[in-house]
């Protein structure tokens, strides 16, 4: 592959997955600065990849997979109490609704928070979701089950966990 070529497919993949690994990597951080830090450390993944993807299907999984980890490590690395600004989400989720529902999202613990938003954000299936964040199935559902009550009481309780 030219350099044209290498060029053009980053490209195409920030396009198609920057904002969706953003949102990600901001629910799971909940700080615009070390959301895009993360985002683009994936990137420098893909661009160093090796490998070939069989669809693109494939290909969004690994990015989401890599972005997932190396939030998840962040987090480990700088075991530190997250801020959580909200007006970075409301520049990077436009609704009014959703920046709502993200503020409660973001109250979530980080292995819940991640299956909530992949599972009713990004449209994805508990399987899809284990394979993604390196958990079985079963484990999703109760993250998502889990999530459901805290969301719940969340609401039931005006807006604090």
């Amino acid at each position: 592959m030219t350099l044209e070529q290498s060029k053009e497919k980053i490209e195409q993949a920030l396009d198609l997955y920057g904002d969706m690994l953003m949102r990600v990597c901001l629910s799971m951080l909940g700080n615009r600065y070390d959301a895009e830090e993360i985002v683009q450390e994936t990137f420098i993944s893909y661009m160093t990849h090796s490998g070939k993807f069989r669809e693109e299907e494939h290909e969004k999984a690994w990015l989401l997979r890599v972005a997932v980890n190396k939030s998840k490590n962040f987090l480990r690395k700088n075991r530190r109490r997250i801020h959580i600004n909200l007006d970075d989400i409301k520049e990077v989720v436009a609704a009014e609704e959703k920046q709502e529902q993200m503020a409660e999202i973001l109250q979530l613990p980080s292995p819940i928070k991640a299956a909530v938003h992949l599972h009713y954000y990004e449209g994805y299936t508990c399987k899809e979701i284990g394979a993604i964040v390196g958990s079985s199935e079963a484990a999703v559902k109760k993250r998502l089950q889990r999530g459901r009550e805290m969301l719940k009481d969340i609401l039931e309780n005006g807006g604090t966990l």
